[in-house]
């Protein structure tokens, strides 16, 4: 894979998103996203890049030429999709909704970090969600 089969204006859309300064919580700003790692170990190339990528919440695709890169993020509706939209089954059922199971909804999540504020050491934040807390109960996902 060379430098000409990489989409560099994907990556540098998602450059330009992640570098957006927004506010810190504290009265001040921030980068969105800030990424600092280091590799303790070696690993397959693809599982590298895809774990860089979920951390600017973006995904690696190779689409048959190019290595590109899509990101979640807010843009232009492409097409709305009302009932009206929608072809209706032989049961009279036009969507079909689903939901995640009760234990695949976190509402509190313990990350471990290196912190640059505190000599690179390893730092833990614990986020809350207390109206889904009182909602589905206390269901704790540690990163």
């Amino acid at each position: 894979l060379g430098a000409a089969d990489v989409d560099k204006w994907a990556l540098y859309a998602i450059g330009q998103y992640c570098d957006q300064t927004v506010p810190d919580g504290f009265g001040g700003t921030e980068p969105r996203m800030t990424f600092n790692a280091y590799l303790a170990q070696q690993r397959k190339a693809w599982d590298v890049l895809s774990d860089f990528c979920s951390a600017m919440r973006c995904m690696p695709v190779w689409n048959g030429q190019t290595l590109t890169f899509v990101q979640d993020r807010q843009s232009d509706v492409v097409w709305p999709y009302t009932n009206s939209d929608v072809v209706v089954d032989d049961n009279g059922v036009g969507f079909r909704y689903s939901f995640s199971a009760l234990k695949d909804r976190h509402t509190a999540v313990e990350v471990n970090y290196t912190d640059p504020q505190n000599g690179w050491q390893t730092s833990t934040e614990l986020v809350e969600d207390p109206e889904a807390i009182l909602r589905y109960g206390r269901n704790l996902l540690k990163m």
